[in-house]
């Protein structure tokens, strides 16, 4: 019986079927534990399965076997090293933990390891080179763990994963400034609510699913943050689940608490948001007039562009006391629930210093370019002013009119107030919005119209809101709004997207079924709709201070979440989340590789629930796509079903053509990986994969504009989440990851050589062979990356003794650049598209300027003119900017010595259209960063002391 079963599990190992293979090796085994055959095999099933642990188990059983076979006075005994079944592989012999038997199992492990080292020593070792290079490999491994403690070895670690997350995952831009996005588009949803913004369905959490689920604590993530309309609408629902948890007689710690943290990349976008938030926080304890003219001013900053002189006032001295909190100079009072990590205190700081102070601009300049088209001089906004006539405002107001909700009477006396077209004629004609009826009369000329229906007074309206009101100085910061690429001449932002009746619209909409009867109010006037939304978020933060987290991530989102929470940007507490229930992405993926982006970074942030998600939208480029299986193709190069196979995720509603929301999750894993994707199919797979990061393809331009930023490193972060996070076999990551090393990559995977999006029928064909393809011109990269992970790779992979012997070797250099880029709307110089090239100068120079278009060749090695030929290729930079002519990237101390010795030239390229855009710069140039960093330094306590923090934490950064 015990021969049949292992017969029949002979045939489905053959077969690939590891599950069925291993059952009938495990009833072999149990029907004749003597054969020591049937744990041999069953350890190589389990071997396979990434089941290391019970592949270890079945070896010390197999060997018991083998002992008593080989038995010695009918004493068990170790097998003669020419017992073909006692060189068994060693699969992956590291230190692991053996349960509860690991202790009687030492005997037998110190006898494998004798009879291995007696076969490595045999005179025949060269027969088996595999065992031969494992055993190497393993004992190098031991014995480098032999020379320190548990604890250092864990530190060692924790340092390697570190210097992980912190090399780039995308390629750079050519210039650094970033685009800030002010005003919200998206309809206000709540987090709690399911899918589609809606309160009802499985995914819909209420008071009921925290019941059930017995939450203590909840937490989401908003990335980018934006405006943080998404965090008040969570946190209004959070207060009403609150309150009726409370009258299900929830008390005390059976009340839960929520974790809110708000990512956004923009420094003045997230400091906007906190500046909101800390207004709101202020309104709390205060006098009427006084919170009246706090109200005020909140609705002004978060909604429009121009705002009364005191409430710019107000602005500042806000901005100052938050200044004071941060830096730990003043009491926590505005910060009180906030949590702001180093890093990015230190980045939404400087902003905050620029709204201290009364903002240097000019009122009538910014109105030319802001204001309506008639003001001054019949001078016309670069961007006209587009306003949307809401008719699904008139349609809900007309609604709750019908239904007697509400009398939708303008004000006989003032005209213009609860009357939306009112206030909209008044926005077209002077660009501002209605004030509190308390306090219009501190507005004549502006109370005169109001009073004339609009009508008449229109030159004296436009001539007080120049005098007397100002810009909203959150539109402004130090940064974008003084580059010229997003601003006009002076630094003047020019914002076309600033209508805000549709927010006024959909926060009515969004605020009503929360608010209590005697709390609500139909006034169509803006101020009077956003005073509702805001006090129904002061309302939560006053009664539930002390279960409420802000927490402030001002950093990309894919690189920045994990280094957060790992406690990389800074001390973290140890009780915030490590894994979120939610997450809101807004169309942040639009830029940052999408699907594939949330696959790798996001999903291992997943709370372990049904009832998480990851939800985002697509903003950027619509018209490139049909449906949501077009953007997971496009993406990934594989559909939703092939998506639920390599990744264990769910992505809902493939087929829908709107593209205003999409969501996914992680599934429970209930089968072994091996059940679901083959080794040959997952190699496929990271080898087309792979092809596609050294070989980016090209993009098109707005509307058909498809990012592709993900670099080399990205591909490498993707293996380490197959291994750590979806359950695949560490080995088989690890066999992959090693023809890399050795450029050794043997495969049919195809290119993709066209221009985004990839579609179904354009994807990269397998070629009709497997073939070698030619890796040696990324090795520079690979060495980098592998170094400065040494130990943190949760897979195997055996270090050419060519590299760098530690991260210590691998360092930061520079140097300037000149750009070649010519029409930078054809680059798209602000997209993360650029790489570097290094090559050797000879007969080919006249051929590198063409080069970045002759990366698929390369790769193939067709073309004879790669003969002699020596380049290396970086898609991960530490900076670029083409503004001030710099560049920087790592590389092995070595490498770069060889360059400056053998006089290698660097060139910057793009990937989105396949060209150079740069000078040569020579490796004579080149500069350990870290010396001109210091030299700088030098230099700026002699002219700039004021320098001196920035260039330390530049220093602290190269560390």
């Amino acid at each position: 019986m015990a021969d049949i079963a292992h017969q029949e599990g002979n045939a489905f190992y053959k077969k690939g079927n590891l599950e069925q293979a291993e059952k009938c090796y495990a009833l072999a085994f149990q029907l004749d534990g003597s054969d020591p055959k049937f744990a041999s095999n069953l350890s190589a099933v389990y071997f396979e399965q990434g089941r290391y642990l019970q592949c270890i188990d079945a070896i010390f059983n197999s060997w018991r076997a083998l002992r008593v076979k080989h038995s010695v006075n009918e004493e068990p005994n170790s097998p003669p090293t020419t017992d073909p079944l006692a060189r068994v592989s060693l699969h992956d012999k590291r230190s692991k933990k053996k349960g509860k038997s690991a202790e009687s199992n030492v005997g037998i492990e110190k006898d494998i390891d004798d009879f291995l080292e007696r076969v490595i020593g045999d005179v025949n070792a060269g027969k088996y080179p595999e065992l031969q290079q494992v055993w190497e490999a393993w004992t190098r491994i031991r014995d480098e763990c032999s020379r320190h403690s548990q604890e250092e070895c864990k530190t060692n670690i924790a340092d390697a994963e570190k210097r992980l997350r912190a090399l780039p995952i995308f390629r750079s831009a050519l210039y650094p400034v970033l685009e800030y996005y002010r005003f919200g588009h998206d309809p206000t949803r709540s987090l709690f609510y399911g899918i589609d913004n809606r309160n009802q369905g499985e995914f819909n959490i209420d008071e009921k699913t925290f019941v059930r689920e017995k939450w203590k604590s909840v937490a989401f993530l908003f990335g980018g943050s934006g405006d943080a309309r998404h965090a008040f609408g969570t946190l209004i629902h959070f207060f009403d689940i609150w309150k009726k948890l409370y009258k299900l007689g929830k008390r005390g710690s059976d009340l839960p608490k929520i974790h809110l943290t708000l990512v956004d990349i923009h420094p003045a976008a997230l400091a906007r948001v906190m500046l909101v938030f800390a207004l709101i926080w202020r309104s709390m304890d205060t006098s009427a007039e006084v919170l009246m003219e706090i109200e005020t001013t909140a609705f002004y900053v978060w909604s429009t562009i121009i705002m009364p002189d005191y409430c710019a006032k107000l602005v500042t001295t806000i901005a100052q006391e938050i200044i004071a909190e941060l830096a730990e100079k003043a009491p926590k009072k505005l910060t009180t629930i906030w949590a702001v990590d180093d890093r990015t205190r230190a980045r939404v700081l400087p902003v905050f210093e620029y709204w201290s102070k009364p903002l240097q601009k000019s009122m009538k300049k910014f109105y030319e370019y802001n204001g309506p088209s008639n003001a001054f001089s019949n001078l016309m906004a670069p961007k006209g002013i587009s306003l949307a006539r809401n008719d699904r405002f008139q349609a809900m107001i007309a609604e709750f009119e019908r239904m007697k909700l509400i009398n939708a009477q303008p004000d006989s006396e003032l005209p213009l107030y609860n009357n939306c077209r009112g206030e909209e004629k008044l926005y077209d004609d002077a660009a501002i919005l209605l004030p509190p009826k308390k306090i219009l009369s501190r507005h004549p000329n502006l109370m005169k119209y109001v009073k004339s229906r609009g009508k008449t007074g229109k030159a004296a309206l436009q001539e007080e809101v120049v005098r007397d009101w100002r810009p909203n100085a959150t539109l402004f910061d130090n940064n974008t709004t003084e580059h010229r690429c997003f601003a006009a001449p002076g630094g003047y932002p020019v914002i076309s997207s600033a209508d805000p009746f549709h927010t006024f619209n959909d926060c009515l909409n969004f605020v009503l079924p929360f608010r209590e009867k005697g709390e609500v109010s139909l006034d169509q006037t803006g101020f009077r709709i956003i005073q509702q939304l805001f006090d129904s978020v002061r309302q939560t933060m006053d009664l539930l201070e002390g279960s409420i987290t802000l927490e402030f991530l001002c950093s990309e989102l894919y690189s920045g979440l994990p280094r957060l929470i790992a406690g990389d940007l800074g001390p973290r507490p140890a009780s915030y989340p490590k894994k979120y229930l939610r997450m809101w992405l807004s169309n942040t993926p639009d830029y940052t590789g999408s699907v594939l982006s949330n696959l790798v970074y996001l999903v291992p942030l997943l709370e372990d629930s049904q009832q998480a998600m990851i939800l985002w939208n697509c903003l950027l480029n619509p018209a490139s796509f049909s449906t949501l299986r077009d953007i997971c193709f496009n993406y990934t190069y594989l559909t939703p079903a092939e998506i639920r196979r390599y990744f264990n995720c769910v992505v809902r509603d493939e087929h829908r053509k709107s593209l205003d929301e999409f969501s996914m999750s992680m599934l429970p894993r209930t089968k072994s990986y091996s059940s679901t994707v083959s080794k040959k199919d997952l190699h496929h797979y990271l080898a087309t994969m792979l092809l596609r990061a050294i070989c980016c393809p090209k993009a098109g331009t707005t509307p058909f504009r498809v990012d592709e930023p993900t670099n080399l490193v990205s591909f490498f972060r993707l293996l380490v989440t197959l291994c750590q996070t979806i359950g695949c076999p560490s080995h088989w990551i690890g066999d992959f990851f090693q023809s890399i090393v050795n450029d050794t990559l043997t495969t049919s995977a195809g290119i993709f050589t066209g221009t985004l999006p990839v579609t179904f029928s354009q994807s990269p064909k397998p070629t009709p062979v497997a073939r070698k393809v030619n890796l040696e011109p990324w090795q520079v990269e690979v060495e980098t990356v592998l170094v400065s992970a040494k130990g943190a790779l949760p897979f195997p992979v055996v270090y050419p003794a060519r590299y760098a012997s530690s991260a210590d070797l691998i360092k930061t250099y520079t140097t300037a650049v000149v750009s070649t880029a010519g029409n930078t709307l054809e680059t798209n110089h602000l997209t993360k598209t650029a790489s570097l090239l290094f090559y050797k100068p000879g007969d080919t120079d006249s051929f590198i300027k063409t080069f970045p278009s002759r990366i698929p060749d390369l790769i193939e090695k067709k073309d004879p003119v790669f003969k002699g030929l020596q380049v290396q290729i970086l898609s991960s930079l530490e900076a670029m900017d083409f503004e001030t002519g710099k560049v920087s990237w790592k590389m092995s101390q070595a490498w770069y010595e060889r360059m400056r010795k053998e006089g290698w030239n660097m060139i910057v390229f793009v990937t989105n259209q396949w060209k150079t855009v740069s000078k040569p710069a020579p490796a004579s140039e080149w500069k350990d960063a870290r010396d001109e960093v210091r030299d700088g330094k030098r230099h700026a306590s002699t002219v700039n002391p004021s320098r001196n923090a920035e260039i330390d934490a530049m220093l602290l950064d190269l560390d």
